[in-house]
């Protein structure tokens, strides 16, 4: 279909209704489509399902969240590694100052979840708006500033701090999966449980900084290279039992 308006051609396209619903109902709750739905404004339709979808995508429940806060804390771990690697190895401001920028997306994300907020596509101003202080350091202050080795490294231990001060609650389905399982876990079998079952496919980051903060263990259980093999070889593992 194309409407003319102001001599302008906008193209839309037609979905049909099935794939419409079955685009809002396997959007992942608080993920950058379901923000995509939850944002926009239904203008009309006939049939009353499409009515009750779109009243139905304003609300995230406690485990959407849940899912929700791990990957953008996974999403915080793996950056903030990355700008502490370049901090110290190189002493390269710059790069510190990209990879942390980058991780305070994933910390506006996790802002918005625990205050029970539908992740904005833009969603820096939600950080700031929920958390001022914190995004001062680690954002605008970074952007705004002469880059120091004092102030960057300022700026990436807040942010460090502030991630390990969330971090029972944001990665609370792999401490719940590890104590459920009671024994070590190999970074596949990790893997493959939160990507099959969650569509989470970076849930051994968040063992890792775990580990690194003495949460869980780190270990490591013999695997077979095949099905088939004689072989065995050490893989990364896993153990939490609720302790520590």
């Amino acid at each position: 279909m194309s409407l003319v308006v102001d001599d302008i051609n906008i193209h839309t396209s037609i979905t049909p209704r099935t794939e419409f619903k079955k685009g809002i109902e396997g959007a992942t709750r608080n993920s950058f489509a379901h923000s995509l739905y939850a944002k926009s404004k239904l203008l009309f339709t006939k049939d009353p399902t499409i009515e009750s979808l779109f009243d139905e995508i304003q609300h995230v429940g406690a485990r959407d969240t849940d899912f929700q806060l791990l990957r953008s804390g996974s999403g915080a771990a793996y950056g903030l590694y990355k700008a502490r690697k370049w901090f110290i190895t190189r002493g390269d401001l710059e790069l510190t100052t990209v990879w942390l920028i980058g991780a305070a997306t994933s910390l506006a994300q996790i802002e918005a979840g625990l205050a029970g907020e539908i992740i904005d596509r833009e969603v820096i101003p939600q950080g700031q708006r929920l958390n001022p202080e914190l995004f001062q350091v680690i954002y605008t202050d970074l952007l705004n500033r002469k880059k120091t080795k004092k102030a960057v490294g300022a700026a990436l231990d807040t942010a460090e701090q502030y991630l390990q001060r969330k971090a029972r609650r944001l990665f609370k389905p792999v401490l719940e999966y590890l104590k459920m399982e009671g024994e070590e876990r190999s970074a596949t079998a990790i893997n493959h449980h939160f990507d099959r079952n969650h569509g989470i496919d970076n849930a051994v980051m968040a063992c890792e900084y775990l580990a690194d903060i003495e949460v869980i263990d780190k270990l490591s259980t013999p695997v077979r290279l095949t099905t088939r093999s004689q072989l065995e070889v050490d893989e990364l593992a896993f153990f939490y039992d609720g302790e520590n």
